[in-house]
């Protein structure tokens, strides 16, 4: 059964390994549209990283059905179609890039050269449409040529690596797990002055003593007290000013503005991660707890033994996982906002990895219950061609935004391309139409 778009039918998606469609609930819709904010439908795309094998083996359109590309321009220009600058669409992507990066990518060769020749569907998507993330471009003859849509508003979306600014809090926690020093340290045998060469290095990257000491302790309270952990990451982001999070957070509207709601929310999501996890958490809390006392003697002695390294190893690995509530709430907080102007997107497209498109449906349509699913597949690693996505039921995207107070319609030039072509067509069609030649007297 097909994804109906304007007048195309859509059988199969070739990239992603799950798909979702969500729709808020009409009582919550309506509540909130009276405080300036209209939900959007949700589309969420799933992702396995770092391949681009077990794709449709054959993605064409024919009478007996469409198979579409999820980083084609065609599939691109036609989610486009149904966006007007009144109504646009959100297109967000996993990664992140700076300022800096921005700057240096205003140029035709440089965009050029970054273009990926694999058809890995992340970056083709990422560093293939670099040109659609800078804001900056759009408008300009360099967007027209590298970018194929008009009227999506195309985001970086993930907060563990932004560097908009050197400081961001989510940033430089996730830093934390991905430092180099420490992971030598934790990787193979150390002496002392490796261990604390790492952490005055580390405190010196995030800006002082008690920033590094407020990581430090969020993560000891995050292998055994998850809601102290919370609540704590709040205060943090309160006193220091420097959370992207808790910008979301001011930005919504008074009965979405309260904080103990995403406390909850954050909880709760972390709390069922944690029910898959299969390590405990008893060496990396001895590692907190020894690096936060700076009882650098005792973490020597302990880092010598390799089975706590072991252990330090794969509930690292939980860690990382933990810290995507980050840009899982990240998502949703920038989708939830009150719009400048009388501008709604009504339409707001993820493009990230399987377990945060898992983590964001289960917030939406469980934790916070604002949600109901109108369509959602997801395919195994087993499966052949992985990649491939059938449709299983007939989802008429038109009708679907109709319910919804967003009336979908072909831009005029179109609507009078279209008209055109039906009426030429009828005539040919049509004896009764066809334009009869004079007589010849």
């Amino acid at each position: 059964m097909p994804l109906i778009i304007n007048d195309k039918r859509i059988d199969r998606i070739s990239g992603p390994v799950s798909f979702s469609l969500l729709k808020p609930k009409k009582y919550v819709f309506d509540k909130l549209k009276k405080e300036g904010v209209r939900l959007p439908i949700m589309m969420l795309f799933g992702d396995r990283h770092y391949s681009e094998e077990q794709q449709c083996d054959t993605c064409t359109c024919s009478s007996e059905g469409c198979c579409m590309p999820v980083y084609s321009e065609d599939f691109l220009q036609l989610i486009d179609s149904l966006s007007t600058k009144e109504h646009p669409i959100d297109f967000n992507i996993e990664g992140f890039v700076g300022k800096k990066t921005r700057e240096l990518l205003k140029n035709d060769t440089l965009i050029t050269k970054n273009k990926q020749t694999t058809k890995e569907p992340m970056r083709m998507l990422r560093e293939n449409m670099l040109a659609c993330y800078i804001k900056e471009l759009r408008g300009t003859e360099l967007y027209k040529k590298h970018c194929p849509t008009k009227n999506i508003r195309w985001h970086f979306g993930d907060a563990r690596s932004s560097t908009e600014s050197k400081y961001d809090l989510e940033y430089l926690i996730t830093s934390f797990q991905e430092n180099k020093k420490f992971k030598a340290i934790y990787s193979s045998a150390r002496n002392i002055d490796e261990i604390k060469d790492a952490v005055n290095s580390y405190k010196k990257f995030v800006g002082g003593d008690d920033i590094y000491k407020g990581i430090i302790e969020f993560q000891l309270l995050k292998s055994f007290d998850i809601e102290e952990a919370i609540d704590h990451f709040f205060s943090m982001a309160l006193i220091n000013d420097n959370s992207l999070i808790m910008k979301q957070l001011f930005k919504l509207s008074s009965s979405l503005s309260d904080a103990e709601l995403w406390k909850n929310a954050m909880v709760s999501s972390l709390k069922y991660e944690n029910k898959h996890l299969k390590y405990e958490n008893k060496s990396r809390t001895e590692f907190y707890e020894l690096l936060l006392n700076e009882d650098y003697e005792t973490l020597d002695l302990r880092l010598k033994d390799i089975t706590f390294r072991t252990n330090m190893f794969y509930e690292g690995l939980h860690l990382l996982k933990e810290n995507s509530i980050f840009l899982d709430f990240y998502y949703i907080l920038r989708a939830f906002k009150v719009p400048r102007g009388d501008v709604n997107p009504f339409l707001s497209i993820s493009y990230f990895g399987i377990s945060h498109r898992d983590s964001i449906f289960n917030i939406l349509v469980n934790i916070l219950g604002y949600y109901e699913v109108v369509e959602s597949v997801t395919n195994s690693k087993d499966t052949h061609n992985m990649r491939c996505l059938n449709i299983p039921s007939k989802i008429d995207f038109n009708e679907l935004a109709l319910g919804y107070n967003v009336n979908i319609r072909m831009p005029v030039q179109r609507i009078r391309r279209s008209f055109r072509k039906s009426k030429r067509l009828s005539r040919r069609k049509s004896p009764y139409l066809r334009r009869k030649s004079p007589r010849k007297k």
